[in-house]
C-alpha cells in the first residue's frame, strides 16, 4: 500500500492487529496471511536509496561527460600547440656545422648526417636556398645553422627538423641562459599536395628577424587564445628540388575510422611560429630574434573535423533523452522512498542496479549515448600537450570505460537468453552488477590514463609517403598515405579488456562468497519459481544474474513461495492502484483490504500511469493483476482511461 493511502484511510479500532497490518484472519488463506509489504531494516532502506542515486550518476555519467566535450568542440576543433625548447622531452640536438649565405648552404660546411635528412641530396639544397631567401640574409654576410629535431627517437614515432641560425655562434638547441640572439628559425616537415605532390613534399616554414612580423592573437576553438607571428612564408619542397609556394601549410592529414568509413575523423595540423613572450619567465632558456625581440618557437595549430557530426549529435541526443526517461520511474520510487523515509511512513525500496538486466531498452540507450566515446578518445588524443587536452582525455576516458562496463552488461544479458541444461536450469551463478559498473568505469579510466601521450605519438607515427632520415631511421614527418590510421581503441584494446575482466571476475566472486556466507550455498537456486505463477509469467535467467533470485529471498509459506514486491520492482513492474483523494476519510474492512486489487506495470509507465487521467495521453498496458496475493493474467488490457491511479508499495505475489 503506498504512503499516500496509509495516510488517507482510517482502519476501524475493533480490527485485530493482524488484520491491521495486512494479515487475513482466515485460517484457510495461506496467501491472505502474507504481508502487503515486506519491511527492511531502516539502515538497508537509506543504502538502497543511496545505491539508487549513485546508479544514477553512472546511468547518466556519460550524459553528463558528453556534454562537455561537445563544449569542447569534439566534432569540429583547432588548437594552437607547442613545444618548448627546455622540453628535452621532444627537442634535442642534431647537428651545428652548416654555413647559410645568400646562395644557400655553403658547399662542405653541412655535415653528411645533416644532408642525408631528406631523401634526395636536390631537396636538401633547395631548403638552403629557400632558408637564405626567407631569412633575408644580405649578400657577402654568413650566418651559422643548427639543426635540431623535434620527436626524432623511437618513442614519438614522427619528427620535425628545426632550422635555428645565429650571427656569431651556433645557437643553442636547448638554451639555459636566457634568451638567445637568433637571425631566424624554421621547421621542416612534409605534407601532400594533390595534382603537385601526392606522393609528398617536404614543407618549409618560417620565421625571420629581419622582417620584423606582427603578432596576432590565434583564437582557437575551446574558447581559449594563442599568440602567433602572423603570415610565415611556407614553401613545399620536392625531392627533385622544385620548390612551390604553400600559404594554407596544411599537413600531418591523418584519417581514422572509428565509427566506420561515414564518420570520418581528419587530424590536421597547420604549422604556426608560436610569441611566447607571456611565458619566458618561467623559462631557462629560450629563443629570440636579435633586432625584432620577439620570443618564438615552432608550433602548429592542430584540429580535427569529423564527417556527417550531425547525425552523431542527433543520435547522441537522442539515446541521451531516451535513457533519461528510461531511468525516470525508478528515481520518481526512489523519491518517493526518500519521502517516505523522512515522514516515517513505510516505503518500497530496491536496487536498480541489481534490476539492469531486466531493463534492457535502458540498458541498451544507455550503451549507446556512449559509443561516441570510441570517437571521442581517438580525437583526444590529438591534442595532448594543448591547454585543454587533459581535460578531454580525463572525459573521454571516463565515457568509454562507462561503454565497455555497460557493453559488458548487455553481454550479460544475451548470455543470459542462450538455453542452459536441463540439469542446472534452476541453478544460476551469482554476479554483483555494483561490483562490476562501479569496479569497471573506475579501474578502465585509470588503467588508460598513462597511454595519452604514447597514443598522440602513435597517431602522428602513420605510414608516411615521404620521410626524413634522423641517425639512420626513417621517421614520419607529415604527409602520410590516406588509407588511414589504426583507432585508439584498437591500441587501447588490452588496457581496457584487461580490468574489465577483472572486475567481472571479482563481481561473480563477491557474489558467490557473499551468496555462501549468508546462505550457507555456491549459486542461487530458482527451483520456489516454477510454482509462483508470477515468476512463470516473468521468466528466470539462464547460467549468471545479478538479481537476487534465491528461494531465500521469497517468502514461504508451506510449500508455497511468494515474490516480494521488491522484487517485482527489480524485475521490471510497478504496483499501481486506483488513487484516493488526499482528504477522503474511508473506513475499509478486513475482508475489503483483503480484496484490493494491484495492477503491474511495465516500470517504463508508471509516470504515464500516474499522470492525471483527465491529461494522460497514453494508457499504461496492464501485465497482470494481484488479489488476496494470487497473480493472475490481466482482465483488461490497459489501465482505465477515467481513472488516476497512485504509485503503489504493492504486495507479495504468488
Amino acid at each position: 500500500m503506498s504512503s499516500a493511502i496509509a495516510s488517507a484511510i482510517f482502519y476501524p479500532r475493533h480490527g485485530h492487529a493482524a488484520a491491521s497490518l495486512g494479515y487475513s484472519q482466515s485460517r484457510t488463506d495461506t496467501a491472505a496471511r502474507l504481508p502487503v509489504a515486506v519491511k527492511s531494516p531502516k539502515w538497508r532502506i537509506w543504502l538502497r536509496i543511496a545505491l539508487n542515486l549513485m546508479a544514477s550518476g553512472v546511468v547518466l555519467l556519460s550524459l553528463v561527460t558528453t556534454f562537455v566535450l561537445l563544449s569542447q568542440g569534439m566534432f569540429d576543433r583547432l588548437i594552437a600547440t607547442w613545444y618548448f625548447q627546455g622540453d628535452t622531452d621532444y627537442w634535442g640536438n642534431y647537428g651545428a656545422s652548416c654555413i647559410l649565405d645568400a646562395a644557400g648552404f655553403v658547399a662542405g660546411t653541412c655535415s653528411a648526417m645533416e644532408v642525408a635528412t631528406t631523401e634526395t641530396p636536390a631537396a636538401w639544397a633547395a631548403l638552403g636556398r629557400q632558408l637564405a631567401a626567407g631569412w633575408l640574409v644580405p649578400l657577402g654576410a654568413a650566418v651559422k645553422v643548427t639543426t635540431c629535431i623535434v620527436g626524432g627517437t623511437p618513442q614519438t614515432g614522427w619528427v620535425a627538423l628545426q632550422f635555428i641560425s645565429g650571427y656569431d655562434a651556433f645557437p643553442s638547441c636547448n638554451p639555459t641562459a636566457g634568451g638567445q640572439d637568433v637571425v631566424g628559425m624554421a621547421m621542416l616537415e612534409s605534407a601532400n599536395l594533390e595534382d603537385i605532390y601526392p606522393d609528398g613534399a617536404y614543407l618549409l616554414s618560417l620565421f625571420a628577424d629581419a622582417a620584423s612580423p606582427a603578432t596576432v592573437v590565434y583564437n582557437n576553438t575551446d574558447g581559449t587564445s594563442s599568440a602567433v607571428v602572423a603570415d610565415i612564408p611556407r614553401v613545399l619542397v620536392g625531392r627533385d628540388g622544385s620548390v612551390q609556394t604553400y600559404a594554407g601549410g596544411v599537413n600531418a592529414v591523418l584519417n581514422s575510422h572509428p565509427l566506420g568509413t561515414r564518420y570520418l575523423v581528419q587530424g590536421y595540423c597547420i604549422s604556426q611560429f608560436i610569441d611566447i613572450g607571456e611565458f619566458v619567465e618561467g623559462l631557462d632558456g629560450w629563443s629570440m630574434g636579435r633586432d625584432s625581440r620577439k620570443s618564438v618557437v615552432p608550433g602548429w595549430a592542430c584540429g580535427h573535423r569529423v564527417s556527417h557530426a550531425t547525425e552523431l549529435l542527433l543520435l547522441q541526443a537522442l539515446c541521451g533523452l531516451l535513457s533519461a526517461l528510461g531511468l525516470a520511474p525508478d528515481m520518481y520510487v526512489t523519491a518517493k522512498g526518500l519521502q517516505g523515509v523522512l515522514t516515517g511512513k513505510p516505503v518500497l525500496t530496491y536496487d536498480v542496479l541489481s534490476g539492469l538486466e531486466r531493463r534492457k531498452w535502458l540498458l541498451v540507450f544507455v550503451t549507446l549515448s556512449a559509443v561516441p566515446s570510441l570517437l571521442f578518445i581517438d580525437v583526444a588524443r590529438i591534442y595532448f600537450g594543448t591547454e585543454n587536452g587533459l581535460k578531454i582525455w580525463l572525459f573521454s576516458i571516463t565515457s568509454l570505460a562507462t561503454l565497455f562496463a555497460f557493453a559488458a552488461f548487455v553481454v550479460l544479458v544475451m548470455v543470459q537468453h542462450v538455453p542452459s541444461p536441463r540439469c542446472i536450469r534452476h541453478t544460476l551463478v551469482p554476479l554483483s552488477a555494483v561490483v562490476l559498473l562501479y569496479g569497471a568505469v573506475p579501474a578502465i579510466a585509470l588503467n588508460t590514463y598513462d597511454s595519452y601521450q604514447a597514443l598522440s605519438n602513435l597517431f602522428y607515427a602513420g605510414v608516411p609517403t615521404i620521410v626524413l632520415n634522423i641517425n639512420g631511421t626513417e621517421y614520419p614527418c607529415g604527409a602520410y598515405d590516406p588509407s588511414g590510421v589504426a583507432t585508439a581503441t584498437e591500441q587501447l584494446l588490452s588496457s581496457i579488456v584487461v580490468p574489465l575482466a577483472g572486475c567481472a571476475g571479482a563481481s561473480v566472486l563477491y557474489a558467490v562468497v557473499k551468496t555462501r556466507i549468508v546462505r550457507r550455498k555456491w549459486c542461487l537456486d530458482t527451483r520456489w519459481s516454477t510454482g509462483n505463477a508470477f515468476m512463470q509469467a516473468c521468466g528466470v535467467p539462464n547460467w549468471v544474474t545479478s538479481l537476487p533470485l534465491d528461494e531465500t529471498e521469497a517468502i514461504r509459506i508451506g510449500n508455497r513461495h511468494f515474490c516480494k514486491p521488491s522484487m517485482q520492482a527489480r524485475l521490471g513492474f510497478a504496483s499501481v492502484v486506483p488513487a484516493v483523494a488526499t482528504n477522503a476519510v474511508h473506513v475499509r474492512s478486513v475482508r475489503e483490504a483483503e480484496d484490493k486489487m494491484y495492477f503491474l506495470i511495465s516500470i517504463y509507465d508508471l509516470l504515464f500511469a500516474t499522470t492525471p487521467h483527465q491529461v494522460r495521453a497514453y494508457r499504461p498496458r496492464i501485465y497482470g493483476e494481484i488479489t488476496r496475493n494470487g497473480f493472475r493474467p490481466a482482465t483488461t488490457r490497459r489501465l482505465d482511461g477515467s481513472t488516476s491511479y497512485q504509485l503503489s508499495r504493492g504486495t507479495c505475489a504468488g
